[in-house]
């Protein structure tokens, strides 16, 4: 993870590593890569593959109930079942606008680029390449649905457009994307995070948070309510 094809020096102390991939490659990657998880076939197919398990799963609930039926007991074994399934069920967003794309792209492109400087002086440090970008995109993408922490510092905070519309983490791996690459950056950044004093006492690094630009945010909300917008007066009579 964090190499291209083409073969690259490991740097010295005179001439350290530095990033292998022009920026807009990089920032190409980082949009594909949010769209894939927002509104690729791929995530239309993990959406329509795991309603289809719930109505399954419901169905079989139904058949086995028989006469005199109980309705109130059987919407809220349904009700609990909807529960279990959890964000497995988080839907393709009804809007996302390219604005917002854009936006988010650039936030995270500087996100990116300034974790690969605080690595410096690692053991391992992070560089940044097309494919490391699009493993962190898809591990943020992730992250901003739960929340990510390191030494109960918050390295990213979740969004509540991210919480509706993420699936977990086991469907990236539907989307095409490599579930040990994304948990073996996971590992790699809390490493950078953290710094441990000489007491064994912990602390995080400063300037590691991701902090979203006021546009984003905007954005990110209106989304957000546009969205539901949508849904309700499609599911309006």
């Amino acid at each position: 993870m964090g190499t291209t094809g083409r073969k690259r020096s490991r740097g010295t102390a005179q001439h350290p590593q530095r990033s292998i991939a022009p920026r807009i490659r990089i920032r190409d990657r980082v949009a594909g890569t949010i769209k894939t998880v927002f509104c690729s076939k791929q995530r239309v197919v993990v959406f329509e593959r795991q309603k289809g398990r719930f109505f399954s799963e419901v169905d079989r609930l139904c058949r086995s109930k028989r006469p005199p039926f109980d309705i109130v007991e059987i919407d809220r074994q349904i009700r609990q079942k909807k529960a279990e399934f959890g964000r497995f069920l988080n839907p393709v967003p009804d809007y996302f606008p390219p604005p917002l794309l854009d936006s988010l792209t650039v936030d995270l492109v500087a996100h990116l680029y300034t974790i690969e400087k605080l690595s410096e002086g690692e053991e391992r440090k992070i560089v940044v390449s097309t494919r490391l970008a699009e493993v962190y995109t898809a591990c943020v993408c992730y992250w901003m649905s739960v929340g990510f922490s390191v030494a109960g510092n918050t390295i990213i905070s979740s969004h509540p457009y991210f919480e509706q519309h993420v699936p977990p983490e086991i469907c990236f791996g539907e989307m095409g994307f490599t579930c040990g690459h994304m948990s073996e950056f996971t590992r790699t950044l809390q490493r950078t995070s953290c710094v441990v004093q000489p007491d064994g006492s912990m602390w995080c690094r400063y300037g590691l948070k991701l902090t979203l630009s006021r546009n984003t945010i905007k954005l990110l909300d209106a989304a957000l309510v546009i969205g539901q917008r949508r849904r309700m007066s499609a599911s309006s009579p």
